[in-house]
């Protein structure tokens, strides 16, 4: 065995060289290959990665179609594939899903942030044209804000319609009449999106019978 395929022992660990970075990683951190005697790809998983992502680009017309291809072919197999599997497992995909948004947040938040900074002027003028053309709007949501700070209304402690145990914060008025400020469900935020939705349904469903 040559000189290259020999492991070099750092720090009491088996250390391996991969010949495109030219570095030398431990075993686990290098690619499989079965049929070479050490068991070992030459290349270290990150490079394997690079060299896939490499080799796709360069015939991506022809990798589309086939994989276009073989999805429509295990599609018309099983037409509920995907729904299964989501319902087989669940519990893992969102413990996943999950921890991938919070690894993900302080990266969002900083977008959010650079671009609030650097869009602050239209946005100012878009939300103040906002409020001037939705002034009922804007009256109610001041008026029970306020009455909410002077401590004349106080939130509960519930989501009014899935009873779920709410931060006070967490929690806004959902206004089913505008010109009732004051008459408002304190929803929390995924009941208020559906309250939201069906009141926009209902819109135009009431647009359509007109016309």
């Amino acid at each position: 065995m040559s000189e290259k395929k020999l492991p070099k022992w750092i720090g009491g660990a088996e250390c391996w060289l991969c010949t495109r970075c030219e570095k030398h990683k431990p075993r686990e951190e290098m690619g499989i290959r079965r049929a070479s005697p050490n068991g070992l790809n030459c290349y270290c998983l990150e490079c394997l990665v690079i060299r896939r992502k490499e080799q796709w680009r360069k015939n991506i017309d022809h990798n589309r179609t086939q994989s276009r291809a073989s999805s429509a072919r295990d599609l018309a197999k099983n037409p509920n594939r995907t729904k299964d599997y989501y319902k087989a497992n669940r519990d893992t995909l969102l413990v996943k899903d999950r921890a991938k948004y919070a690894e993900s947040a302080p990266k969002r938040r900083a977008q959010m942030s650079e671009y609030g900074k650097s869009h602050r002027a239209e946005r100012e003028d878009y939300r103040r044209q906002y409020n001037i053309d939705n002034r009922q709007k804007y009256l109610a949501r001041k008026r029970i804000n306020s009455a909410v700070y002077r401590g004349t209304i106080v939130k509960p402690a519930k989501c009014e319609d899935c009873n779920t145990p709410t931060p006070k914060h967490k929690l806004s008025g959902h206004h089913a009449d505008y010109s009732k400020p004051y008459d408002v469900n304190w929803v929390c935020r995924k009941c208020h999106n559906i309250r939201d939705e069906a009141m926009e349904l209902d819109s135009r469903t009431t647009q359509c019978r007109l016309l």
